[in-house]
């Protein structure tokens, strides 16, 4: 596959004119730039010109106000991003092509050396980090030599590579990954357990990613992504994944950030907290999949789709009974750890798809009195969460915390015209009458919009 939309033979692309997927790519790239102006004109933001990047890998599809540093000893590879410039949230920092995806097979599984062969050029992952094996402590590299040396026998023969050469891949591949692929100028974006900056994929079919400021960055600072996804997940679980995959260990000073500062300290084991964690792995897991079969269900017939949701609402019925209570017991045990985050996220996201299946034409799937209990979690849930990432992302300017504004703004709205008693009697602060709570939802309506405004181009 041509990611690029270059033919194999630079000759041969001359005489045959750009291909179509050249021409989409060219008019994808217009359309950003176009979007990217628009954006900086309202927003009255001026930039100067970008820094030009190394001509390492196929530039991006944007770069915006960041410089390129070779000479940083802070970060793994010595490689970092700084602002050029003081940069507001919502800044679009970068917009880049993956050098390559993860074959379906091997998503949400361990890495293995056999990926190496979904990679169109490996020559593409010279230039990442490490550039040879002695870059990566000599542990790490022993330890993978011996797990792999049957596949890393096989494939050198298949591949015409030598081994050592693979094994230097495969950490590159490792160290530079991400969920949505490998990429050449995004990788050099470092991580931070307090990241300024956000790397997503726009939901708009298009294979791309893009990084933006989530909050105000100075002129100067370096500039950073979590790679944890989610990013709410506890010490042993950060420290583990930076030793298997980036090949070294977190300090234990990072051990205070699985918490939310504000809150008052609740202790808990750290098996109490794995437990969880894996509970909530796998109800996401359940959730995901009973969301994407609701999902399928409305693109079916009416008579059909009435079926489908009614054999689906007694799962995600037990779902939620189960999810919420899970999260009774991480509100009592260790309500400021950072996975309640995800435990409060969860519940509120199956409080909507079981009111969303409560809507089913012709079919009365949830009566009205569960209807509104289940309204109140969401909006108890709502405004929990809100109050917890408001402090966790140090600000109110962060996407996440954008979706949950509107979120508990519809919960309000929906629960006023239902039953505004039961809104009341939640006794959630500004929420005690129809004036004072149709004042607060358009307050947060209206924070919605300008959170989406930074981030969403429209």
């Amino acid at each position: 596959m041509d990611l690029f939309g270059d033919s194999d033979s630079e000759d041969e692309s001359a005489n045959a004119g750009p291909s179509e997927e050249t021409m989409r790519m060219i008019a994808e790239r217009q359309k950003i730039t176009e979007k990217t102006d628009e954006y900086l004109n309202e927003a009255q933001v001026s930039f100067p010109p970008p820094v030009p990047l190394p001509p390492l890998w196929p530039q991006p599809m944007f770069s915006g106000p960041v410089v390129f540093s070779d000479s940083s000893d802070e970060f793994g590879g010595g490689r970092s991003f700084i602002a050029q410039v003081d940069l507001p949230p919502g800044t679009l920092l970068m917009k880049e092509l993956p050098l390559c995806t993860w074959p379906s097979e091997a998503i949400g599984k361990a890495l293995s050396v056999d990926v190496l062969k979904s990679v169109p050029d490996l020559g593409l992952l010279d230039n990442l980090f490490p550039y040879t094996l002695s870059d990566v402590p000599a542990s790490a590299v022993e330890k993978q030599r011996i797990s792999m040396e049957a596949d890393l026998k096989q494939l050198s023969k298949e591949m015409n590579v030598c081994a050592d050469d693979l094994l230097r891949y495969y950490f590159t591949l490792t160290c530079n990954g991400f969920d949505s692929g490998v990429y050449g100028h995004l990788s050099i974006f470092n991580h931070s357990e307090l990241p300024n900056c956000i790397k997503f994929s726009p939901n708009d079919g298009i294979l791309y990613s893009e990084v933006r400021t989530v909050k105000h960055v100075k002129k100067g600072d370096h500039l950073t992504i979590s790679y944890m996804n989610p990013r709410e997940q506890s010490f042993v679980r950060r420290r583990k994944y930076f030793l298997d995959q980036h090949n070294f260990d977190i300090t234990d000073e990072i051990r205070d950030l699985s918490t939310v500062q504000k809150f008052d300290s609740t202790k808990c084991s750290a098996e109490e907290v794995e437990n969880t964690e894996k509970t909530i792995d796998e109800f996401t897991k359940m959730y995901e999949e009973f969301k994407a079969v609701n999902e399928e269900a409305g693109k079916a017939s009416t008579a059909f789709a009435s079926e489908i949701k009614e054999k689906l609402s007694l799962k995600c019925r037990d779902l939620y009974a189960a999810s919420s209570e899970l999260l009774g017991a991480v509100l009592s045990m260790f309500s400021t750890h950072v996975i309640t985050l995800r435990c409060l996220r969860l519940h509120t996201n199956l409080c909507a798809l079981m009111l969303d299946l409560a809507g089913t034409p012709g079919k009365v799937l949830i009566d009205e009195m569960e209807g509104t209990n289940i309204l109140c979690d969401f909006v108890k849930s709502a405004s929990k969460l809100l109050e917890m990432q408001e402090e966790y992302h140090e600000g109110d300017t962060h996407p996440d915390i954008g979706s949950t504004l509107l979120d508990f703004a519809e919960g309000i709205n929906a629960l006023l015209s239902k039953a505004p008693e039961r809104l009341f009697a939640l006794k959630i602060y500004r929420l005690s009458s129809i004036v004072a709570s149709s004042k607060f939802e358009s307050e947060l309506r209206a924070k919605h919009r300008r959170i989406e405004r930074i981030y969403i181009f429209k």
